[in-house]
C-alpha cells in the first residue's frame, strides 16, 4: 500500500494555523508574507486562506463563499505540450468559467513602468484619486 504524500499532515496543520505559516521560514510562508506585505503597503486589504482540494473547485468555492469580486490569477509561459497537457491550463479555466472579473497576471522581469506591482500601485492610486 502506498504512503500518503509526506505534506499531508502539514496541510492539516497549516489550515488550522495560518499565522504560524506566515510567520515561519518556509519557502512557502516567505513568498505568501512578501506578498502580503506589498499588497497591503499598496492599501489592499489581504487575508491569507489556505484550502486543499482540486485547485479549480477551490478557487472558485473561495470566490463564492468570500463573496470576493475580482479573482487575480497568475499565468506563466507554457513549458511544453506534456506538462500542459497533465496539468490543464488553470487560468484558461478561470477565465472560461468565473462568475466575476478575472484579472490575469503574468510574472518576469519588471518592466520600466514597475510590471505587475506598478500596474496595482497606479490602479489604487486612481481609485483614492
Amino acid at each position: 500500500m502506498a504512503e500518503p504524500p509526506a505534506i499531508y499532515a502539514d496541510l492539516v496543520q497549516m489550515e488550522e494555523d495560518v499565522d504560524r505559516l506566515l510567520e515561519s521560514k518556509s519557502e512557502l510562508g516567505v513568498n505568501l508574507r512578501r506578498q502580503k506585505e506589498s499588497l497591503e503597503r499598496l492599501g489592499v486589504p489581504t487575508e491569507v486562506h489556505v484550502r486543499h482540494g482540486i485547485v479549480l473547485d477551490q478557487v472558485f468555492a473561495e470566490a463564492r463563499e468570500g463573496g470576493h469580486d475580482l479573482i487575480v490569477t497568475g499565468s506563466s509561459q507554457a513549458r511544453g505540450l506534456l506538462r500542459h497537457y497533465i496539468m490543464g491550463d488553470l487560468t484558461r479555466s478561470i477565465l472560461n468559467h468565473a462568475n466575476c472579473p478575472v484579472l490575469v497576471a503574468r510574472g518576469g522581469q519588471p518592466t520600466s513602468t514597475g510590471g505587475f506591482w506598478g500596474f496595482l500601485n497606479r490602479l489604487f492610486r486612481m481609485t483614492q484619486d
